[in-house]
């Protein structure tokens, strides 16, 4: 074989090496998008139970307030720690949103990704 025929030989190789870790690195990629995506979800659900704790301890503190026997100074105390729980449940439930979005574009950006190769 000549030497330009080795030298395209191998260059050629060279290509089919090259394309051949090109779609590993984009099956990786795939792989990995699907695992953040999974993970994203999982954190808006730990978000929403957060969330739900929250407002059960609200709810409790309420409650609480509201029987015979608790003085001001208790029951402004309850009223404030129930006021706080009710924020905090709210802040988790938009982070729970947030993660959601997230999750949601990660899946859309992979579909895409799969429906253009």
């Amino acid at each position: 074989m000549t030497g330009d025929g080795e030298r395209a030989d191998a260059a050629s190789r060279r290509a089919q090496q090259v394309a051949e870790e090109a779609e590993r690195s984009a099956e990786r990629a795939d792989h990995t998008q699907e695992i953040v995506g999974r993970s994203r979800d999982a954190l808006a659900r730990v978000h929403d139970e957060m969330a739900t704790a929250h407002e059960r301890v609200a709810a409790l503190a309420e409650t609480l307030a509201d029987r015979d026997g608790a003085d001001a100074a208790r029951r402004a105390d309850l009223m404030t720690s129930a006021t706080m729980h009710h924020e905090q449940a709210t802040a988790d439930r938009r982070e729970a949103d947030v993660d959601r979005r997230d999750a949601a574009e990660d899946r859309r950006a992979l579909n895409s990704r799969r429906h253009d190769s």
